[in-house]
């Protein structure tokens, strides 16, 4: 397996969608294709009636909707059920993935300084160095 193809992989298992992990995956691999199992057309499954109040409670197109949902039918039946596409709204509006994913190459990003508490005031100041020759 390429180091593209595992990238992709990994950013799948994390929870992001195929399109946000090509995404991604092309900013470090430009020409990467990603290998995708065969995912049966939309037109092919059966959907559960409640898509529409799915998509609209998660503000998500229906259509979009269920061109991710596809990809999870846990069970490959065939049937989209209620919990399979909550399961695909819930991965399209997830907001505690970073905006990008970390490169385990370069680390995760640096953490800023925490801000001063405004009920127990700014942090101590260091003071400032002693010129010795003053």
């Amino acid at each position: 397996m390429s180091d593209a193809q595992s990238y992709y992989d990994g950013l799948i298992g994390q929870g992001y969608t195929p399109d946000q992990a090509t995404e991604y995956t092309r900013g470090y691999f430009p020409d990467f294709s990603p290998v995708i199992a065969e995912v049966a057309p939309v037109a092919e499954f059966q959907v559960n009636e409640e898509v529409a109040q799915i998509a609209e409670t998660a503000g998500v197109e229906q259509s979009a909707l269920l061109d991710t949902a596809r990809h999870f039918d846990a069970n490959a039946d065939g049937t989209l059920d209620a919990g399979e596409l909550q399961a695909a709204a819930d991965a399209m509006t997830r907001t505690d993935l970073p905006a990008a994913p970390v490169d385990p190459m370069m680390g995760a990003p640096p953490v800023a300084a925490p801000l001063a508490d405004p009920m127990m005031g700014a942090p101590p100041m260091a003071a400032p160095p002693v010129d010795p020759m003053m």
